[in-house]
């Protein structure tokens, strides 16, 4: 990695952390943060930009002493005495007119924020709901703009919501509740828990304490604005209004792989026979007493089915056929113990059996409706 100062590389070195100043102090520390995530931090922080917070110090400004600025951080980050600084309000005009306030933390601030969101962000990112793309790695607005437009050729319907003054009104008590769930580190804790009541600087010097919200132009902040709607947006409406899961008509309507004529595997929102069809079914097949039957030939076994089963096909194999394949299975399996009840002296086995059936459905294949539509 390279120290920079001025934009002019000084020194560069493939280890874990850079040399000079970062190379102070190896004491002990209460908490194990690791001078290469402090560095990772910075480098994030400068590709982003932005302004000066209340102390005025730009970029370049807290660049020109880097190691010496990355050092002092770490130290205090690591021994637990950091405390960050307040946040400067700023009004931002929005399109309609009205104004967005922002709270831009100092570069020191951001760098120390960045730390702790690469920390944590890898663990909350496993739980967010698959369409949720604000704020999130490797999501944009094209990508929502796309699924958008999918779903738009499938309903003819949509809801608009927009939460006024999300960020500044965020309940600190259910946000802590979030975080107590997910994050164990005790110093990841600590820093969030600070930065939630650091206070805002107006224009005029006053400084105002904040009871609830997490500024808007925080480095954390999306990601805690994420973890709160994970709980009491997205977890909600799957849970009262779940949209994007239904029954009807004994199919599940959601999100599953589909194969295309064309062999391709796409995801779309898709009908598939529901749990509580292949329940029923399956549980009218696990009532069948094939030692009963030993009596009948094949022939006559399969007639006996032969609606039963073509029914099913015809109507829960309308839409995606796979979905049927653990049902079919499910039967495969009672015949092969009804093989082995008819011809017990000379298929004991159940491969034995499954031979014998495999070279009855080779020869007639259409014996049993389903027999078409399994993968062997």
């Amino acid at each position: 990695m390279a120290l920079e100062r001025s934009g002019e590389p000084v020194r560069s070195v493939d280890r874990d952390q850079p040399r000079s100043g970062m190379n102070q102090g190896q004491t002990t520390k209460p908490f194990d943060i690791s001078k290469r995530a402090v560095w990772a931090a910075w480098k994030r922080v400068k590709a982003n930009g932005g302004a000066a917070g209340i102390d005025d110090q730009s970029l370049v400004d807290f660049e020109a002493d880097l190691s010496g600025q990355l050092y002092k951080l770490w130290n205090r980050m690591s021994s637990g005495s950091y405390l960050p600084p307040a946040v400067k309000h700023v009004d931002i005009p929005k399109a309609d007119g009205g104004i967005r306030p922002l709270g831009i933390p100092t570069v020191a601030d951001r760098v120390a924020q960045m730390v702790v969101k690469q920390a944590i962000e890898p663990e909350l990112e496993r739980h967010f709901h698959p369409d949720s793309y604000g704020y999130r790695p490797g999501r944009d607005a094209h990508q929502a703009l796309a699924v958008t437009r999918q779903r738009c050729w499938q309903a003819r319907w949509v809801v608009d919501l927009d939460i006024k003054g999300f960020f500044d009104a965020i309940d600190h008590d259910l946000l802590n509740l979030a975080l107590d769930k997910h994050i164990n580190e005790r110093w990841q804790r600590l820093y969030l828990q600070r930065w939630l009541t650091a206070p805002v600087q107006y224009r005029d010097g006053t400084q105002e304490q904040r009871t609830q919200g997490t500024p808007q132009g925080g480095v954390v902040s999306p990601l805690l604005a994420n973890l709160f709607l994970h709980y009491v947006f997205d977890r909600w409406m799957q849970r009262h209004w779940p949209t994007t899961q239904f029954d009807f008509l004994g199919y599940t309507f959601r999100d599953q792989g589909v194969r295309l004529r064309t062999g391709k595997l796409v995801v779309g929102f898709t009908p598939a026979v529901s749990r509580k069809a292949m329940q029923r079914m399956g549980g009218r097949i696990k009532h069948w007493h094939g030692g009963k039957q030993v009596h009948r030939t094949v022939f006559e076994l399969a007639r006996a089915y032969r609606s039963t089963l073509q029914g099913w096909l015809n109507y829960y194999g309308r839409f995606t056929r796979s979905g049927l394949s653990a049902l079919w299975w499910t039967f495969e399996n009672r015949l092969v113990s009804w093989v082995r009840k008819k011809y017990h002296k000379r298929y004991r086995s159940a491969a034995q059996a499954a031979r014998w059936l495999a070279r009855v459905r080779q020869r007639y294949p259409r014996l049993f409706p389903h027999w078409g539509s399994m993968r062997c």
